[in-house]
């Protein structure tokens, strides 16, 4: 039980770091409503669908949408440890596993999109 315990403390820390981040990136988003501040847009790049010249925070929508998931797989550990029998079974790492996968994609495509 010590081992799942220390997985969902620092699956915990993931989905903390998602929420800041998904915080920032609305934030973003709202200003950009307010044409306070733009993403940067690119030549190929089309706007909104029924508006093309409207200029849509692509990057912060993909990156609340990556926080949001980030911050719900937390719920998957805690109910997987709270289950657990007298034997460990490879769910729980596979979780972890998971998690752990999705938080690199994440750092990746911010960086990426800086």
């Amino acid at each position: 039980m010590f081992f799942l315990k220390v997985d969902i403390e620092i699956v915990s820390a993931l989905a903390s770091f998602g929420a800041s981040a998904h915080k920032i990136a609305t934030d973003i988003r709202l200003l950009a409503n307010l044409k306070e501040i733009e993403e940067p847009f690119e030549k190929d790049q089309i706007g909104s669908s029924a508006m093309a010249y409207k200029r849509n925070p692509m990057r912060s929508e993909r990156c609340c949408s990556l926080a949001r998931h980030l911050m719900t797989l937390v719920n998957n550990v805690q109910q997987t440890a709270s289950v657990q029998w007298l034997e460990r079974t490879l769910d729980d790492r596979f979780f972890f596993f998971f998690f752990f996968i999705l938080f690199l994609f994440f750092l990746f495509f911010s960086l990426i999109q800086c």
